[in-house]
């Protein structure tokens, strides 16, 4: 059986891989920076201790906002800790598995393909393209697998729908951006398609979504219908909601590829959304 070794196993995505591996019976090592620092290269090459196969990367930098200001700390993990793992797998004939985001785009399309081209407009979104190119530049095709994913909520670290609930509970009117669109996901179902991915051997860059699209205000709409609790949500411009770092009106990926490769339909974000809140709230 195939030795997967998870790389920022303690955040909300790398959690839902240890959490679903063990379930399987699969073996796995799991590391946190306490074990591996992928911003340093000798840090990385102490992976030479392990026996594994595939290197199944959750590590990032995703606080887009502080990126504006905490610049080389996003680059030194979205990009340079990348480039670290792409030369350890290199060198010693490993797979990497990455994650990337819709934020490599500038969302002036209204649906995305992988081989649409990429215009980031944050650092945020410039750090994650640089470590999807550093990985394309040192590892041939089948070395690789880069999954973007988007707008990611699930048990485990913070994400929208956590931030949703939290203001609820103190607020009974709330303010949320209407004309930024994406597709939010769920991580357990992002687990799911990945390991079904390198169950097959595949290569290259996928689009993993949940299908449909959503402003963040509909999505905050959703979350408190579903949760049968009587907020109102006013649904705001980006300029009325102005933050430090620029973000893309339309950055809803197309996930008809990942589609086709699983040969079955990806189900729909209400769906998914709809199955967390129910696990959260047993």
């Amino acid at each position: 059986m195939t030795k997967i070794v998870i790389i920022g196993s303690d955040g909300m995505l790398g959690s839902a891989f240890v959490k679903v591996l063990s379930q399987r019976k699969q073996e796995i090592i799991a590391l946190t920076i306490k074990d591996i620092d992928i911003t340093q290269l000798q840090s990385v090459n102490h992976l030479k201790d392990y026996e594994f196969d595939i290197i199944i990367n959750c590590a990032a930098f995703t606080a887009v906002d502080q990126a504006e200001t905490d610049q080389s700390m996003a680059y030194s993990v979205n990009s340079l800790g990348v480039k670290n793992l792409a030369i350890f797998a290199s060198e010693n004939n490993k797979k990497l598995v990455h994650f990337s985001t819709d934020y490599v785009f500038a969302g002036d399309k209204k649906l995305y393909i992988e081989s649409d081209s990429t215009g980031p407009i944050s650092i945020y979104g410039k750090s994650k393209l640089e470590g999807e190119q550093e990985i394309q530049r040192i590892l041939d095709i089948n070395q690789y697998l880069i999954l973007r994913t988007a707008w990611l909520y699930g048990p485990n670290g913070k994400n929208f729908v956590k931030t949703m609930l939290n203001l609820a509970q103190t607020r009974n009117e709330i303010n949320v951006v209407g004309d930024q669109y994406g597709a939010p996901t769920y991580s357990f179902d992002l687990v799911a398609w990945t390991l079904a991915l390198v169950d097959m051997g595949s290569c290259g860059i996928y689009h993993a979504v949940n299908s449909g699209s959503s402003s963040w205000c509909l999505f905050a709409k959703r979350i408190f219908q579903m949760q049968k609790q009587k907020v109102q949500v006013n649904c705001i411009s980006t300029e009325e909601y102005p933050t430090p770092a620029s973000r893309p009106k339309y950055s809803i990926l197309c996930n008809k590829k990942l589609e086709k490769v699983l040969s079955y339909k990806i189900r729909k974000w209400e769906e998914a959304l709809s199955e967390y809140l129910i696990s959260i709230n047993i």
